[in-house]
């Protein structure tokens, strides 16, 4: 009787039938089985799992869909009490398109219990850009203006692609090329437990059966040049794939700064011209239980700064750095049926050869010239297995590197003697870990333990020891919201170049030292969210609660008898505290005008220093098909640190895209007004240093992209509106 009152559960698993995969976003439907009306439904989630709940006894039929599958229907059921239906396998079944465009809008940013899930489909402003402009508005993550990202004021994260470590960086990853970028933000003790969050990028894929090709072409006013494109090949079970990657990515900043040593004055001011060329290829093949990629690049990032100074060395000044970073991969994964389980294998393994920088800051025999080799391995061997609610995992991560660093004084200058310096280090991370889920009542949970062996050396300086991860993440439904709560305990481990005692010049007027005496940041992180939906509009709110234990901080002085500046590293004995909340909406208004913003407000306390912070953002957009336009506004706080402070800045970006004849066109400019200006001050001991940087041109790009797929097998053509399935559209009401 109080089933019949409460309402009865129904729930199951959707999976892949040839790879056994579970399929996130398969739509559900419950209707009558008399006369066939839909009774309700949903989206499974990322684990493929769903639940229909208060549901009437009775006699119904349940289907499973998802496009480029056949539907699966279950039924007639006859429901008595809460009945779980186990797996329900969807079979592929290729469609194909011809010239159908999909003006979809979905949301850019979804929460979720462990992350926030972002689209770049649904951001116009982000289409010429890369993976760091697609994060740009997020809630709780701020990208500055040569697209450095920091999530809730850390630039401690790891970057994964496609769930993998990587060798690429947020910049070399263009925005066209992605599916979605998941922020991870509790991760747990599945992941890796280095860093304060994991950003997870996530390609587009191939089509199931057939061939596709992608391309397109980016330029901009400051002289960015970048051409990207893959092809794809899928012959029954086995797919073929190559990607070539052009980019030559400029930047121009006008900056001007004031360095005081104990009261000598240096004014430095010029404009900054960044580049960075990437030249990247790789091929390799796919089928249902493996992926093998091969492949490599050649990077090379620098800066040019012609530069007039004024008060010590008075004069015109050129400064060019230049790093050039090849590199070659290889990434294999395999998932098999072992036991009536699943067993996963990874392997990945990279080698950068050399990294040569040159840093020369000269007018006619002035100055100080470095140059740097470096030569890295690094790979890892993964092992995973799943069983029911019990997921077991082992993973190898060994590292090697060596370095060498000569540095020569040109003419007469007052700067520090830095003998050649050489180093050899090693970094092995061995590491076990077990997750169990499971269900309490109507609270959905999953717990786990992770354990990490580091052993590291830099030359006569070694580091070891065995660390515990535990996580737990908790969710659900209440009073038509999801109710979410997550705590992990995550590493930082400081790379060689700060622990190593030498010195690091990076400019003319900054070096920088290692601190053998540099301890690892601790992290203990607690999050609480809630998200809830009115129909079009969508409403999430996240309040977060971080302990670092161990803080490393930077502290600037005199180089003694010099006037250059010291970069050194410290390990604070206290604890720092961080907490805020993260509160977002957004809504789709008369079917076309999408409104988005966010609001994050944050505390940061730590030694005898505490601050608030403030960001927000704001995005309108508009679908006048075939054009859509969209503007966007962003505003971050000042705050204040132990070093120094920084002070508030705007930014607003407008942009639209069209589509002619299957190419899709993208016109934006970002920063017309100039508003965007980075205000750092610096105080150190016997030491002052005020930065100011801003663009030296509004930056105005232009994109073209094409996309073109078939599949062998011929069926009939659909239509926009059938591709968005009734059922959809009845989930969408």
């Amino acid at each position: 009787m109080i089933n019949a009152i409460v309402g009865l559960t129904i729930s199951g698993k959707v999976i892949d039938s040839e790879s056994g995969k579970p399929m996130a976003y398969a739509v559900v439907i419950l209707y009558d089985a008399k006369d066939t009306s839909r009774i309700t439904g949903t989206y499974t989630d990322e684990k493929g799992t769903f639940a229909l709940k208060k549901v009437r006894p009775g006699e119904y039929l349940l289907s499973a869909d998802f496009v480029g599958y056949r539907k699966e229907w279950i039924g007639p059921l006859t429901l008595k009490g809460d009945t779980n239906l186990g797996e329900i396998s969807l079979k592929p079944q290729p469609i194909r398109i011809e010239e159908v465009v999909v003006e979809a809008t979905p949301q850019k940013v979804r929460y979720e219990v462990d992350r926030k899930v972002i689209t770049p489909s649904a951001d116009v402003v982000s289409r010429g850009g890369n993976a760091s402009d697609v994060l740009r508005s997020v809630p709780g993550i701020d990208v500055d203006m040569q697209g450095n990202v920091k999530i809730r004021g850390s630039s401690n994260y790891i970057l994964f692609v496609d769930g993998h470590p990587t060798n690429l960086t947020l910049k070399d990853i263009p925005a066209s090329q992605i599916e979605r970028i998941e922020v991870i933000t509790n991760p747990s003790a599945e992941y890796d437990a280095e860093g304060n969050a994991i950003i997870n990028v996530i390609l587009k894929k191939h089509p199931s059966r057939g061939y596709s090709l992608s391309t397109d072409v980016t330029a901009n006013s400051h002289g960015t040049l970048k051409g990207n494109l893959a092809a794809y090949l899928s012959l029954d079970k086995v797919s073929y794939f190559v990607k070539v990657s052009a980019q030559r990515n400029t930047l121009k900043f006008n900056r001007n700064e004031l360095m005081v040593y104990e009261g000598d004055t240096l004014k430095v001011k010029g404009i900054w011209d960044q580049y960075g060329r990437v030249l990247r290829l790789s091929t390799g093949f796919q089928t249902p239980a493996t992926i093998l990629e091969v492949g490599g690049s050649f990077n090379e990032y620098g800066v040019e700064i012609p530069t007039v100074r004024e008060g010590i060395s008075e004069g015109n000044f050129y400064t060019k750095s230049l790093e050039r970073r090849p590199m070659g991969f290889l990434s294999f994964t395999h998932t098999q049926n072992f036991l009536s389980g699943l067993l996963n294998l990874e392997i990945y393994a990279s080698y950068r050869p050399r990294a040569i920088s040159y840093l020369v800051d000269t007018t006619t025999g002035y100055g100080i010239k470095t140059v740097g080799y470096r030569e890295s391995y690094r790979g890892y061997l993964s092992l995973k297995y799943s069983l029911k609610n019990l997921k077991l995992g082992l993973k190898l991560y060994p590292s090697r590197g060596s370095s060498l660093d000569t540095t020569k004084t040109l003419g007469s200058i007052s700067y520090p003697d830095i003998p050649p310096q050489t180093m050899n280090y090693r970094r092995d991370i061995h590491s076990a870990f077990v997750l169990y889920t499971s269900q309490i009542a109507r609270f959905n949970y999953r717990l786990g333990l992770r354990a990490e062996y580091t052993d590291r050396s830099m030359n006569s300086v070694k580091i070891n020891r065995l660390d515990l991860f535990p996580s737990l993440h908790v969710s659900t439904l209440l009073a038509g919201s999801q109710i979410y709560a997550a705590f992990s305990r995550r590493i930082w481990r400081p790379p060689y170049y700060m622990i190593y005692p030498i010195y690091v010049v990076q400019t003319m007027y900054l070096v920088q030292l290692g601190n053998p005496n540099l301890l690892p940041e601790y992290y203990y992180k607690a999050q609480l969210g809630a998200i809830r939906s009115f129909g079009p509009v969508s409403l999430s709110a996240e309040a977060y609660y971080d302990i670092t234990e161990n803080v490393q901080d930077v502290r600037e002085s005199k180089f003694e008898g010099y006037d250059v500046t010291l970069y050194r590293f410290i390990s604070s004995k206290g604890y720092g505290k961080k907490y805020g909340l993260d509160l977002s909406f957004q809504a789709l208004l008369m079917g076309f005008v999408g409104v988005m913003g966010s609001v994050s407000p944050m505390r940061y306390e730590y030694e005898d220093i505490s601050s608030d912070y403030l960001s927000a953002y704001a995005m309108l957009s508009l679908n006048l098909r075939p054009v859509r336009i969209q503007v966007r506004y962003g505003y971050s706080g000042a705050y204040r640190l132990v070093w120094g402070s920084v002070v508030p800045y705007h930014y607003l970006d407008l942009g639209a895209s069209f589509n002619v004849k299957g190419i899709n066109v993208y016109a934006g400019i970002t920063d017309p007004l100039l508003l965007f200006t980075e205000d750092l001050t610096v105080t150190g001991e016997n030491f002052y240093r005020r930065s100011i940087t801003r663009y030296a041109k509004p930056v105005i790009t232009l994109s073209l992209s094409y996309s073109y797929s078939r599949n062998f097998k011929k069926t009939e053509v659909k239509e926009v509106e059938e591709l968005e399935s009734e059922e959809q559209k009845f989930l969408l009401k």
